[in-house]
This record gives C-alpha cells, sequence and structure tokens, in this order.
C-alpha cells in the first residue's frame, strides 16, 4: 500500500511515517495542501491521511480538489476538533472518507487502513 501524508506537523508526519513502515506500508510525506495536490497529480496513492487544517489548501478542499481530477484515491481525514455536523456533511458526499481524531492511536489508522485496502 501506497500512503500519502499531509501534515503540517514535522514530529506529528514522522511519527505517522514509522507507523505506517512498521506496517510494512510506502509513505510519502508533504507538508501542505498545494504540494499534497501537485503529488497527488502525478503519482498515485491507495490512501491519503490529511490533516483537516493544513496549509495553503485545506484537507476538505484538497479532497474536493482532488474529485474534481477524478482522482478517487480514499482519504482518511485528522483533526483534534471537527466542527458540528462536518462528518455527517462530508460523509453524505463522498463514501470513501474516515475520519480520526487527533491525537491519533496507531491501531485505528492500521484498521481504517485495512477497510480501504
Amino acid at each position: 500500500m501506497n500512503v500519502l501524508i499531509v501534515e503540517d506537523d514535522t514530529d506529528q508526519a514522522n511519527l505517522l511515517k514509522l507507523a505506517l513502515e512498521s506496517e510494512n506500508k510506502n509513505s510519502t510525506i508533504v507538508y501542505d495542501g498545494k504540494q499534497a495536490l501537485d503529488v497527488i497529480e502525478k503519482d498515485e496513492f491507495d490512501l491519503v491521511i490529511c490533516d483537516l487544517n493544513i496549509p495553503l489548501i485545506n484537507g476538505t478542499t484538497l479532497l474536493k480538489k482532488s474529485r474534481g481530477l477524478k482522482i478517487f484515491t480514499p482519504f482518511i481525514l485528522m483533526s483534534g476538533y471537527f466542527p458540528s455536523g462536518f462528518i455527517q456533511k462530508t460523509k453524505s458526499n463522498y463514501s470513501d472518507v474516515e475520519f480520526l481524531e487527533k491525537p491519533i492511536e496507531v491501531e485505528e489508522i492500521v484498521r481504517m487502513m485495512e477497510v480501504f485496502a
């Protein structure tokens, strides 16, 4: 499985990468939404793990833009806080999106990856 990690917190991004490597998953890290969109257009990923509040293009906009480009890679959106109704609204628009509240548990990411595998 090839995973794109979109996280502006370098420590968090590196922890995610290590967790994925421990599960024998390949991963690429980018630190903002613009970089993520550029990489998504060029490379193929099996999953995008993306912080909701990233610089330049936020996680929700990244999801919308990728779908507009006919790129249907599943997303896991992460945040310390999801606004009321956000998860329901997003799930009604996109069936291949999961949500993960920070702090992140490695076991939860692994479980979610298995759903998309």
